[in-house]
């Protein structure tokens, strides 16, 4: 005899469970690995290097080189140059002593009438004119201010001159400039003291040197 059917849906089967409910995971993908640079590529870097170095090269050469003429350009002579007595050649050239055809002494007071017992100044200047340099002694005792009254000496820069000698050698349009003052009394070879003071009256001064002479300067005292 057959069983009747109870009306029941039979149950499905089951799958498998996978061994520790995961999946597995998927393998990392490997890197692809770098090509190398070609021949060609290799040439035009190390080119490129080079022709950047050799610039580098070249501006720092350059910039010694404008440096170098910056300091040179900063430094700065006098008008004048003071020698020794007996100056050596340095060229083609020996320096010699200066005549009336190089320069010109000028002397030039601050006023042209003084007190008694005042003080006088006088500004000295030497002037090159020449074409070629000269050598001259701007000492006290050889470029020398005398004043004289007629016949009569009163005073000489070089009387009381303790410096010595004082060696310039001129180039072509030097000047040098110096103060020499007088406090209006007499003076003697020798430095003599308790010389009688000149009095009120008209006197006359001029500057010279071996072989150069000033303009003669008028003054009063009074």
């Amino acid at each position: 005899m057959e069983r009747e059917s109870t009306g029941r849906p039979r149950p499905r089967p089951r799958r498998p469970a996978q061994q520790g409910g995961r999946r597995p995971a998927p393998r990392p993908a490997r890197p692809a690995r770098p090509s190398r640079p070609s021949g060609r590529a290799l040439f035009l870097r190390w080119l490129i290097v080079l022709v950047l170095l050799a610039g580098v090269i070249v501006a720092l050469v350059v910039g010694v080189r404008a440096l170098g003429g910056w300091v040179g350009g900063m430094v700065e002579s006098d008008d004048t140059v003071e020698v020794d007595p007996t100056p050596e050649a340095t060229g083609t050239y020996v320096p010699v002593d200066c005549t009336s055809a190089d320069v010109q002494l000028t002397l030039t007071p601050d006023a042209t009438s003084y007190a008694l017992g005042g003080t006088a100044s006088f500004e000295v200047s030497i002037t090159h004119t020449g074409e070629n340099p000269c050598t001259i002694d701007a000492g006290l005792a050889t470029r020398e201010i005398v004043i004289t009254s007629g016949s009569d000496r009163i005073w000489s820069s070089a009387d009381c001159d303790t410096a010595g000698s004082r060696m310039l050698l001129l180039a072509p349009g030097n000047q040098d400039v110096e103060t020499v003052t007088w406090g209006t009394g007499r003076s003697a070879p020798g430095c003599t003291a308790d010389l009688p003071a000149p009095g009120a009256g008209t006197y006359q001064a001029v500057v010279s040197a071996p072989g150069l002479e000033s303009t003669t300067v008028v003054l009063r005292l009074g």
